[in-house]
């Protein structure tokens, strides 16, 4: 029983050292003092991840007065790191609402004892711009009122969630970077992705994807990576893929897609360095004045 207690302090240790708040007033020097009802809720939040025997003293009377925390005037960022798998914890429910006005960033990154679902009132945090769940324990299906967050920039979820990805992500059209790379997401891909038209970077490699990948996507004007290898698409290349003219980088590899490569204009894509067309079943060329920096297209030798 001492050894577990001994560990949770340890973890609420690295909890509040990594529980980081940046000013972003003139002077980043003074922190601003926390209001009452945001200093209960990041309470609340350590104490629901080691317990509650820890009643807060640590930071008493102001988290603001803890050395590696400042307060901002309008926001702050939480990043909760280091949490063993023998002892398990998952991502308390309860007072995210709280925290609704001010956070800004989310991180729970590489921690495989931090296990169970997103908590449904993730949804609540509407200024949130940054949400990053990465390399953890978490599993489940991908909460739907994730499409609520409609200021996010960066959406980065990867770990073991299943099922299909929600249709309402179509809200989240602020949205510059989406990766949701390494999962086991199944179904096709919605054709509401075309209508995020600020993306720079879709990374959806490694799930179990399938169908054919919509010709909405062309509608990414903006996008510079595209990533869709290591799924299930078939069908055929998709000809609007020749329509991103911002594209850099493209991975499709991996895929039972087939087709004829020269059903697309590739000279089209002016910008693009990288080009992986592996495993994929495919005929024909790509005509051969259209030189990329890394270009991979042969099967398994």
């Amino acid at each position: 029983m001492k050894k577990i207690k001994s560990l949770r302090f340890s973890v609420l240790v690295l909890c509040v050292f990594y529980l980081s708040v940046w000013c972003n007033g003139e002077d980043e020097s003074v922190g601003a003092p926390m209001k009452r009802t945001e200093v209960e809720a990041l309470y609340s939040a350590v104490q629901a991840f080691v317990g509650k025997w820890w009643n807060g003293s640590d930071l008493y009377p102001d988290p603001c007065g803890w050395t590696p925390i400042q307060a901002p005037e309008g926001s702050f960022i939480l990043q909760l790191l280091c949490f063993p798998r023998r002892y398990p914890v998952s991502i308390p429910t309860q007072n995210w609402e709280v925290l609704a006005a001010s956070l800004e960033s989310l991180e729970f990154r590489s921690n495989l004892g931090l296990t169970g679902r997103i908590p449904s009132t993730f949804g609540e945090l509407k200024n949130l711009r940054s949400l990053v769940l990465l390399e953890n324990g978490l599993t489940g299906e991908l909460q739907a009122n994730l499409g609520n967050l409609i200021n996010l920039r960066r959406l980065n979820l990867g770990n073991s969630f299943t099922g299909r990805i929600p249709e309402n992500f179509v809200g989240l059209n602020s949205l510059l970077i989406l990766d949701m790379s390494r999962n086991s997401l199944s179904g096709s891909l919605p054709l509401s992705f075309g209508g995020l038209n600020s993306l720079l970077k879709l990374d959806l490699s490694y799930n179990k994807l399938e169908g054919k990948v919509p010709e909405e996507l062309g509608n990414l004007k903006k996008l510079t990576l595209l990533d869709l290898s290591n799924n299930r698409f078939s069908g055929g290349l998709t000809k609007s893929l020749q329509n991103l003219c911002s594209l850099e980088e493209l991975a499709l590899s991996n895929n039972p897609t087939g087709g004829d490569l020269m059903s697309l204009e590739w000279q089209n894509l002016r910008g693009l360095a990288a080009l992986d067309l592996s495993n994929m079943s495919l005929t024909g060329g790509i005509p051969v004045d259209c030189r990329f920096e890394r270009f991979k297209i042969s099967g398994p030798e």
